[in-house]
């Protein structure tokens, strides 16, 4: 049991949200409270590694809506296919020495 002071906080769920928290602790075997410290602790740890929201510079908008209409005219390729390209590439050079250029 820990010896650290604690706060009681209350907060509010939609039904769905408590629904899924209830089948959460049920599988876990742990109580609401529990799945929160766990969930916040968590949450908490990885919030140094999250990807930043900011606003788009000039232009990135405008090459996203380029890059969806080329997708919507079929003009892709799937990473699939990139792979293997690739991997052709790699094996058609077979094994190449590197040059030194003096």
């Amino acid at each position: 049991m820990s010896t650290r002071p604690k706060k009681t906080i209350t907060t509010t769920l939609p039904q769905e949200e408590l629904a899924a928290v209830d089948r959460v602790c049920r599988r876990e075997k742990l109580s609401r409270s529990a799945l929160l410290r766990v969930a916040v602790r968590q949450y908490v740890a990885g919030a140094t590694r999250r990807i930043p929201v900011v606003e788009p510079q000039s232009g990135e908008l405008e090459a996203i809506a380029r890059g969806q209409a080329a997708i919507a005219r079929g003009e892709y390729v799937t990473l699939e296919e990139l792979l293997d390209d690739l991997e052709r590439d790699h094996r058609a050079g077979g094994a190449k020495k590197s040059q030194t250029i003096s």
